[in-house]
């Protein structure tokens, strides 16, 4: 698959954080294909100096 049959979006209500404070965001992924597609592992890489909080993400 190329760059563009999956197109993926992380939005967040938070501009500013402080250290140690909980910054939720949401991933939105898209398939840009018009047929579905099967088999895929869709991976989000948490930036240096965050942390995931165990049993927090949400389908």
């Amino acid at each position: 698959m190329d760059g563009d049959t999956i197109t993926a979006v992380k939005t967040s209500p938070k501009n500013k954080v402080i250290r140690g404070e909980l910054v939720p965001y949401t991933l939105r992924y898209t398939n840009n294909l018009s047929l579905e597609i099967r088999n895929i592992a869709l991976q989000d890489r948490i930036p240096p100096g965050f942390k995931y909080v165990e049993n927090s993400a949400k389908l």
